[in-house]
């Protein structure tokens, strides 16, 4: 993580009920770049690896397409490491939230002071929804899971990117047909 510019702090093992909890969880608070993260999160190495990589690749590199390129300079983030089921549902299966593989983003902040939020976009063809379009697009390629708004009512404010393990490496990048995004 040192080498991928991550400001991060090991923490003591977390052991949850139910098969909640990170053998090897971290406070990341903060990007190469210099991204913040608020607040800070915790998850699993390879969880701050994905976004580390996401951010470099992606995200940062698409601000260049805004209005006056700014820098990407904080991650506005909603959920890290909870123990719960899917969904915030106690009688669901375990959201990758609970192992330290998910993280929610729910607002990108840049060097101009604008914050892009993660919302339902109404189709304006403008550089705001093509940029949270192009960004939750790119996630796929870092993360297993990539969920946002049109995936589901639970998801309509954030952008929800884990590392779930799945069969054949499969990939669920929720991008709904005739959805807003």
């Amino acid at each position: 993580m040192l080498a991928a510019g991550i400001v991060f702090a090991a923490l003591p093992p977390i052991a949850g009920e139910g098969g909640c909890g990170i053998a090897h969880p971290y406070a990341i608070s903060r990007l190469a770049g210099p991204v913040d993260l608020s607040p800070a999160i915790t998850v699993r190495c390879e969880t701050a690896l994905a976004l580390a990589d996401w951010l470099a690749k992606a995200a940062g590199p698409f601000a260049e397409a805004l209005p006056g390129s700014p820098k990407l300079v904080r991650i506005d983030t909603a959920s890290s490491y909870v123990c719960r089921g899917r969904n915030n549902d106690p009688q669901a299966k375990l959201s990758e939230h609970a192992r330290g593989t998910a993280i929610d983003i729910s607002g990108l902040r840049f060097s101009d002071g604008t914050r892009i939020a993660i919302e339902p976009r109404q189709r304006t063809g403008d550089v705001t929804e093509g940029y949270q379009k192009a960004v939750r697009f790119a996630a796929c390629l870092h993360f297993t899971t990539v969920l946002g708004p049109g995936s589901d009512p639970n998801h309509n404010d954030h952008l929800h990117l884990d590392l779930a393990e799945r069969r054949g490496g499969y990939r669920l990048c929720d991008f709904p047909e005739g959805s807003d995004e």
